[in-house]
């Protein structure tokens, strides 16, 4: 007669729930990715220099392409991902206390807060059109982040659903003893899914931000401030610190 040990049959009779098929969900999961986006702050009494010393090296600000086509105006924004939050149920899968969980919703806030910097010049007298224009522009670069940052969080929605309502949630059947340990595994599951898509996120938003700073923009944006036969009036950019 064959002697099978203790552990042996646990691990059989852990795959053989493993097989077995879970109930459907009480109700389809939730995905909750919402953008928190502040409304811009102004600093407009920093002098020019003053300006580009204090955003040199701020890769989330527009100074290295501002600097060089739009002197006097900046934008500096601060976005960043709060922690992922899963919540779970579970129901019972059979008569001997094996058990099903499940992903009830996925939450995640990406947090948005502009600030935009108009260089102390351009509040001099006979600056007026040129105050107002540097402002409108840093307000595009605004826009066009708050624009990338909703196109991306509806594609982490999208993909999240996806992997959800295609049986990605849902882990089981298996001793109600190991639940702790499932959840995890589906915490992480979702993480892979997510983080890299913030990251790539928060990349995209600093490429997209030097396409506003064109020589053509410049020009087309200058030629509003020109009397006829006179060019507007630029403040000129302090030298970068090198």
């Amino acid at each position: 007669m064959a002697i099978v040990s203790p552990a042996l049959l646990l691990a059989k009779a852990f795959v053989l729930t493993q097989m077995s098929a879970c109930p459907l969900a009480a109700q389809a999961p939730r995905v909750e990715i919402m953008l928190a986006a502040a409304k811009p702050k102004y600093i407009t009494t920093a002098p020019l220099a003053e300006l580009n010393g204090t955003l040199q090296g701020d890769l989330d600000s527009t100074l290295e392409s501002d600097s060089q086509l739009f002197p006097g105006g900046a934008m500096a924004a601060e976005t960043s991902a709060g922690d992922i939050s899963v919540e779970f149920s579970s129901q019972l899968a059979d008569e001997d206390a094996n058990a099903c969980i499940y992903i009830d919703k996925v939450q995640l806030v990406v947090s948005y807060a502009p600030t935009i910097f108009l260089a102390k010049e351009l509040g001099a007298p006979g600056h007026e059109c040129r105050l107002k224009m540097t402002k409108d522009h840093e307000e595009r670069h605004v826009a066009a982040d708050i624009a990338l940052l909703d196109d991306g969080i509806a594609r982490m929605k999208m993909k999240m659903l996806l992997f959800l309502r295609g049986g990605g949630g849902v882990k089981g059947p298996f001793h109600s003893d190991y639940v702790a340990g499932q959840q995890h595994d589906l915490e992480k599951a979702v993480d892979r899914i997510l983080k890299p898509m913030v990251g790539q996120l928060l990349s995209d938003r600093r490429d997209r931000q030097s396409s506003i700073d064109t020589p053509e923009n410049f020009k087309e944006e200058k030629s509003l401030c020109a009397a006829p036969g006179k060019a507007a009036a630029v403040p000129s950019p302090a030298p970068s610190a090198k």
